[in-house]
């Protein structure tokens, strides 16, 4: 055949599959042999659908969200080849590609600009010449004017704009136990970044990531998901776990479980990549990391399987309450509106089985003013016995009010002035004393009996449940610090006058 013939085949074959493309040029940039494994050809196909409707002129269908264990050439494959691959459809196409560290970013930059240099790329590609004036590691453009440039996540990205937005492990395992380093990395995803796409809320990102954390970027785009956001979820944890049959490890789209393997070290789970991570390495890695850092690095999941320190596959769901025998309204109070923290009030019983019911939570970001007005409003609801959030609670018993009082002069008056304006309700300042962890340990212990616990099924309950999920490296803490509060009032046998116990 015609070497010019076969070329223009070739190049027609490139154009059409990115996973063929993918599997031609890896030797330009990888030393070890290709290994072929089902999860780099869906991925493959996955990018490809997404840049297909940027080189159609379409507007986004959504973001992408890849979690997915290291050590499986997820860089390779977004953020040094598919962006090359890009221009060969699209010559004018633009990428940013950015990562935890600028030294990271670079490596993919200069990975992609290896391949469009390569002299079989420029063979079958002869229109892709990059510009001599615009030809560096971390910035370089072609001469149909379509480019790639990196950036670190926190930088201000100036004076670029992209058709598709790369991020590639915006934060590294270290940085995810610091809150503040998170909230600027999310603050950076959902502000900065954003606004350097060509057609703004148009323009794609493609987040590719190991889970670190509830609120790390990938946990942050799974709640816009929740309220309606484009996002498309896919999730390849290292291996599948199941407990009495039931999988209890998260994979997206699910029908995905079908091409996990048993490899040949005996290990007793299917794994995604027998070759890059096999038993094996997945024990060793288990080892090294704990609990914590492999339910998150590898399963894809920041909570490890036995739970953090709440069960919540131990509590039960449900639509309606019986009668309660005692009831405790606690309140955890955060002082500034819109500051980050919230005030909560959870409602919680005990029924004459000695059962435990989560009823209610009232939440909310208020100025001091308007949180005072909110607990007063609650305590008249749940004194009329009829609760319009909880239903009937029948009216003969009383519900207590118990107010969290934090240390110091200001916290101290802060309840004080809470308990003189519920004048006439059974209310009572709490002090708190040791850390959050260790008040929730007596809840956490019942939560932690099969059907003991029940919470209501209403708006609030899957926050509620979340919270208590991730906890105590949850985002927020004050659901599960107000229940903690409220159990531990409850727990505590009621006294009768002169003498005795009374529940």
């Amino acid at each position: 055949m015609n070497i010019i013939i076969e070329s223009k085949l070739r190049a027609k074959v490139f154009r059409k599959s990115f996973y063929e493309f993918f599997k031609f040029f890896w030797p330009t940039i990888v030393a070890e042999k290709f290994s072929p494994n089902w999860h780099i050809e869906y991925l493959c196909w996955e990018l490809q659908l997404l840049a297909e409707r940027i080189f159609n002129g379409q507007p986004k269908e959504y973001d992408l969200v890849i979690n997915i264990s290291p050590g499986s050439s997820k860089s390779t494959v977004v953020s040094q080849i598919f962006p090359a691959w890009c221009w060969t459809n699209m010559p004018t196409f633009r990428w940013i590609g950015g990562s935890h560290s600028y030294d990271l970013a670079l490596r993919d930059s200069v990975a992609c600009r290896d391949i469009v240099l390569d002299p079989q790329y420029q063979d079958l590609f002869p229109g892709m010449k990059l510009r001599e004036d615009v030809n560096r590691q971390g910035l370089f453009v072609n001469e149909n004017k379509g480019g790639r440039m990196a950036c670190s996540v926190g930088s201000k990205v100036t004076g670029w704009h992209a058709h598709c937005l790369g991020v590639d492990d915006p934060i590294d395992p270290e940085s995810a136990l610091s809150e503040a380093d998170m909230k600027q990395v999310n603050r950076w995803m959902s502000n900065t970044l954003p606004s350097r796409g060509i057609f703004k809320s148009d323009t794609p990102m493609i987040l590719v990531m190991q889970r670190l954390a509830e609120n790390d970027p990938s946990g942050e785009k799974l709640v816009l998901q929740r309220r309606g956001a484009r996002v498309r979820h896919i999730c390849i944890p290292a291996e599948l776990i199941y407990e009495e049959g039931e999988l209890i490890v998260n994979v997206q789209p699910p029908e995905l479980v079908k091409y996990y393997k048993k490899d040949e070290t005996g290990y007793p789970n299917p794994v995604m990549d027998p070759k890059r991570l096999n038993g094996k390495h997945l024990k060793d890695f288990h080892l090294t990391l704990g609990e914590y850092g492999y339910a998150g690095q590898y399963l894809q999941d920041p909570v490890p399987l036995k739970g953090a320190m709440f069960d919540i596959t131990k509590l039960k769901i449900e639509e309606a309450c019986p009668r309660m025998v005692r009831l405790v309204r606690a309140w955890d109070k955060a002082a500034t509106k819109d500051a980050g923290a919230y005030s909560v009030g959870v409602l919680m019983g005990v029924d004459k089985f000695g059962d435990y019911w989560v009823l209610d939570v009232v939440r909310g970001q208020w100025t001091p003013s308007d949180r005072e007005s909110m607990i007063k409003m609650t305590a008249q609801m749940d004194r009329k016995g009829t609760h319009a959030r909880v239903g009937n609670l029948t009216g003969d018993v009383p519900v207590e009010i118990v107010v969290e009082k934090e240390g110091g002069s200001g916290g101290v008056e802060s309840t004080d002035n809470t308990i003189r304006m519920l004048a006439g309700y059974a209310v009572t300042g709490k002090r708190v004393t040791g850390a959050k962890e260790e008040r929730a340990w007596a809840f956490a212990s019942q939560v932690g009996i099969k059907d003991h616990v029940h919470v209501l099924n209403r708006p609030w309950t899957h926050d509620y449940i979340q919270e208590l999920r991730f906890f105590p490296n949850s985002r927020f803490k004050d659901q599960a610090d107000g229940s903690s509060l409220a159990f531990n009032r409850l727990a505590r046998p009621k006294k009768r006058v002169g003498g005795g116990a009374l529940r």
